[in-house]
C-alpha cells in the first residue's frame, strides 16, 4: 500500500486488501504499475495484510521532480532517508490477537523500543525475560559532508508511537510535508506521528565537533499503560568526517523538557510553495465521527460514525462495487442508478462497509471529529 500517492485512475492499483485488491498469495508476486502525474516528494510503503507492516515490511518511495531546485527554496548537495519506528519484539499478529481481545478497551501494545533505519542498540541486562545479544549492533549512521546542506527524508513507518526528533546543537529547516513542498521554517525539534513524512534541511555548524547525536524519543503521553521494557529514546549519528573516526557524539541535548502532549507540528507555521485556493463552492458535506465502542463480549473497536469494518480478503470492497449487487432486484438496481450520493446501501452493509458514493464530480468537505481520548492522526489516500 502506497502513503500520499492519489492512484487517479488506478484506485485497483493502491494495494489496500480486502478493498482494492485480494492479497498477493505466498510464494508469488504482483506488479504494481500506475502514474504519479503532477506529485513530487517523500512517501511510503508497507503491507496491507493484517499489520504486517509493524513486523518490518516498509520501504521509502521517493519521487523527484524536474523542478525539485525551484520547488525546494533551499540548497541542498544530497538527501538522506530516515525511516523511524516504533519496535515490538513479538511479532504483529500475536500483538494484534491480544489487542483485540476482550476487556482491552482499546489499549494498544505499547512499543518497548524504537529503531532509526532498523538499527538500534540495547543492554540486554536489561531484558532478563528476552533472547537478547548486543553483538555486531550499532547506531545508524549517517556521513554528511561539511560544504553543504543535506535534506534529510524523515518518514514514520511505526506501528503506534508518535516521535520528537531532534540533531544535537542543531536547528534545521522545515521544507516539505506529506509531499508538499513548504517554505523553510526554522525549528528544532520535529513531532511526526506513524505515516507522516517531513524534509528537513541540514545545514553544517560553523563550530563543527564531527559527531552528533541524532536523537528520536516516542511520546510516551500517548501510551496506555508502563511497558517495564521500554526505552523510549532511539539514537543514531551524524557524522560530519570520513569513515574510520571514532562513532561516540559527545554532543550536548537541547535543555528543555519534552513534549507532554500528543500533537502534530503546528501546521499552521507552514506555507506551501505553490498555494492551491480551495474551491469557493463545495456541493456536499460529510461528517464523519470517530471513535472506539465497547459492544458484545466487551469487544472494543475502532467505529467512523455508526460503523466498524469488516471488509474481506477475498472480495474486495472495489470489486463487488464494479461487479454490482449479486440480486437483480428492481429496487436494488434503481438505487444504484440514481444520480443522488450518499452511502451504497445496495452492495454493502454499512454497519461493516460504510462505502460513501459518488455519482458525478463534486466538491466534497469532510469533517472528522475525534470522539476518543486518543491522538488519531487521519491522512488522504
Amino acid at each position: 500500500h502506497w502513503h500520499g500517492l492519489y492512484q487517479n485512475g488506478t484506485n485497483f492499483m493502491d494495494g489496500t486488501v480486502g478493498v482494492t485488491q485480494c492479497p498477493i498469495a505466498p510464494g508469488h508476486d504482483f506488479t504494481y504499475r500506475f502514474k504519479v502525474d503532477g506529485q513530487s516528494g517523500t512517501y511510503w510503503y508497507h503491507s496491507h495484510m493484517g499489520i504486517q507492516a509493524s513486523d518490518g515490511l516498509v520501504g521509502p518511495l521517493i519521487i523527484h521532480s524536474k523542478d525539485e531546485e525551484k520547488l525546494q527554496k533551499l540548497p541542498y548537495g544530497e538527501d538522506r532517508v530516515v525511516l523511524v519506528s516504533d519496535h515490538y519484539y513479538d511479532l504483529s499478529s500475536s500483538l494484534l490477537m491480544e489487542y483485540l481481545s476482550p476487556d482491552r478497551e482499546n489499549s494498544e501494545p505499547v512499543p518497548p523500543s524504537a529503531v532509526i533505519n532498523g538499527r538500534n542498540t540495547r543492554d540486554c541486562s536489561t531484558l532478563p525475560n528476552r533472547n537478547c545479544t548486543s553483538t555486531n549492533t550499532t547506531n545508524a549512521l549517517f556521513n554528511l559532508a561539511s560544504d553543504h546542506n543535506t535534506r534529510l527524508r524523515i518518514i514514520n513507518v511505526g506501528a503506534f508511537a508518535e516521535f520528537q526528533l531532534q540533531i544535537d546543537e542543531h536547528e534545521f529547516l522545515v521544507t516539505e510535508v506529506d509531499g508538499t513542498d513548504v517554505w523553510p521554517q526554522s525549528i528544532h525539534r520535529l513531532n511526526i506521528n506513524p505515516a507522516q513524512r517531513y524534509s528537513i534541511v541540514l545545514m553544517p555548524p560553523q563550530e563543527n565537533k564531527g559527531l552528533y547525536w541524532l536523537r528520536a524519543r516516542m511520546v510516551t503521553h500517548c501510551f496506555a499503560y508502563e511497558n517495564p521494557e521500554l526505552k523510549e529514546e532511539v539514537r543514531g549519528v551524524i557524522r560530519y568526517w570520513a569513515p574510520g573516526e571514532s562513532t561516540i557524539p559527545e554532543s550536548l541535548d537541547w535543555p528543555e523538557i519534552i513534549e507532554v502532549q500528543c500533537r502534530d507540528l503546528n501546521t499552521t507555521l507552514l506555507s506551501p510553495v505553490h498555494a492551491i485556493r480551495a474551491p469557493e463552492k463545495v456541493d456536499e458535506t460529510i461528517y464523519l465521527r470517530s471513535s472506539f465502542q465497547i459492544g458484545d463480549w466487551r469487544l472494543s473497536r475502532g467505529f467512523l460514525n455508526d460503523s466498524s469494518y469488516h471488509g474481506s480478503a477475498t472480495s474486495p470492497s472495489l470489486n463487488r462495487l464494479i461487479d454490482g449487487p449479486a440480486s437483480k432486484n428492481t429496487t436494488i438496481l434503481q438505487s444504484l442508478s440514481s444520480t443522488k450520493s450518499g452511502i451504497n446501501t445496495a452492495i454493502f452493509d454499512p454497519k461493516h462497509e460504510m462505502v460513501y458514493q459518488t455519482t458525478t464530480h463534486q466538491v466534497l468537505d469532510i469533517l472528522i471529529q475525534n470522539f476518543d481520548d486518543g491522538n488519531h492522526p487521519f491522512h488522504l489516500h
